[in-house]
């Protein structure tokens, strides 16, 4: 390719890449989407790298301008990074789950940074003086590349709150400048590099690809994260141990072929660093599991509408009452008085609120421990184990009382009144005992409509 030929190829991406970073801009006055801004940002910075690095070849070469282009440079990946990183973040709630993906996000770079070391860089180690501020900046160029690499694919596989287009364009995009920018390296310090040359073209190149990535992202109009109801995706829990796989591939190259004891050294440290951080992060899955099947335990024998027990916790307390020690047990069978008539008169929302109220009144007012339990629709169960039947009328007058205050005080509405059933007994089958309460609450309420 003749010089004049690749000048053009240069400035045509050039102009290509600042003309896309514009587009991006633009659609992100439109949306604010914070995904386009830090991607605009990053996007603007490489602009700055691209800049200062013509000024610094066509001018004069000073080493502090260097130094600055390569901090521009590392500023342009980490923005893009946090551009990835914070579209996936805002669909993580829970303190537990973010720090299990930061983990996993560690183990990513870990992984990235030991590949990147003895791929990209192992091949300079032994020649140049790394202690020299500029190679020391220069050299970072494909680890960082790498580490970005990884930890998008990491965290697209995480949350696919990307659309699969950007994601695919921006792989493509940091492949080509990684490549560049490793042959850069190896021409800078072999100091065979010249401006203008196809390592340009490609890094030109790989600008104008992640700039298009971000000109292809559609900004969501909502919340397109995932729902606590959607299936767990298998891709959260194993996509950081593909990496880790990528690192056992690496250390049984190093068996074949044997390596330098630095570099095998550098190889024991990060898989150490490696097993710390899977043992952390499964220890902190083995507590939140625990706590969430705690949460499981109490959502399944809670009744959603009152707050009370529901028929699944009775069904297990009576499995498990023969072995409890108890030597009796007394049930109020209580039964809402004209339920129906109030939720036709006032509404169902109205008729939620009494069922809550009733709840309420009956935790209140009833001093003795107790287990309250919604048996059916307007139908309660109040459990007093080891209760005499003198404690369970006490219950019973007690409940009436405080019932009968509620209905004075809220004089608007038809008063809160229930028929209640009490049986006490030795024989700790629950449902015959359910069974005698219920007959005689309805013996009652057939009695008090005489």
């Amino acid at each position: 390719m003749s010089v004049l030929m690749t000048w053009f190829v240069l400035i045509f991406l050039t102009v290509t890449f600042l003309y896309l970073t514009w587009k991006v801009y633009k659609v992100y006055l439109q949306t604010f989407d914070t995904f386009l801004f830090y991607g605009f940002f990053g996007l603007l910075i490489f602009s700055a790298n691209v800049l200062l690095w013509g000024v610094n070849y066509f001018i004069g070469n000073f080493s502090a301008v260097s130094v600055f282009i390569s901090i521009c440079f590392m500023i342009g990946y980490g923005l893009i990074f946090w551009a990835f990183f914070h579209k996936v973040s805002i669909c993580i709630n829970s303190k537990s789950e973010k720090t299990i993906f930061g983990l996993d996000i560690l183990i990513v770079i870990t992984v990235s940074i030991t590949i990147a070391l003895y791929v990209a860089v192992k091949p300079f180690l032994t020649t140049y003086n790394f202690f020299h501020l500029t190679n020391g900046l220069i050299i970072l160029y494909p680890i960082i590349g790498v580490i970005l690499l990884f930890t998008i694919i990491m965290i697209w596989s995480h949350e696919r709150s990307i659309q699969n287009q950007t994601f695919t364009v921006t792989i493509i995009g940091l492949l080509v400048m990684i490549t560049s920018s490793t042959l850069f390296n190896y021409h800078i310090l072999n100091e065979t590099y010249r401006i203008g040359s196809w390592i340009d073209i490609f890094y030109m190149a790989s600008l104008c690809i992640l700039a298009y990535a971000f000109y292809l992202y559609v900004p969501a109009t909502y919340c397109d994260c995932k729902t606590e109801f959607d299936i767990p995706d298998i891709r959260k829990t194993f996509a950081p141990y593909i990496f880790v796989a990528v690192w056992f591939l690496l250390f049984i190259f190093s068996r074949v072929s044997p390596i330098d004891d630095d570099w095998e050294a550098s190889l024991y440290n990060s898989g150490v660093i490696l097993i710390f951080l899977t043992i952390l992060k499964q220890l902190i899955i083995s507590l939140e599991n625990r706590k969430l099947m705690v949460q499981l335990d109490v959502l399944s024998s809670t009744d959603a509408l009152t707050g009370s027990l529901n028929r699944h916790f009775l069904n297990r307390y009576a499995l498990k009452l023969h072995e409890s020690g108890l030597e009796r047990i007394s049930i109020l069978f209580i039964d809402l008085v004209k339920f129906k008539e109030f939720n036709d008169t006032y509404g169902h929302i109205a008729g939620d609120e009494r069922l809550k109220q009733l709840v309420s009144l009956m935790d209140e007012c009833i001093k003795d421990d107790k287990y309250i339990i919604r048996y059916g629709g307007d139908e309660f169960i109040v459990l007093l184990p080891d209760a005499e039947k003198r404690v369970a009328e006490k219950a019973k007058q007690s409940l009436e009382t405080c019932l009968a205050t509620y209905s004075q005080a809220h004089s608007d509405m038809s008063p809160l009144l229930v028929t209640v059933g009490i049986n006490t007994s030795t024989d700790l089958d629950i449902l015959k005992i359910i069974d005698k309460a219920d007959r005689e609450m309805y013996k009652n309420k057939r009695f008090s409509e005489l």
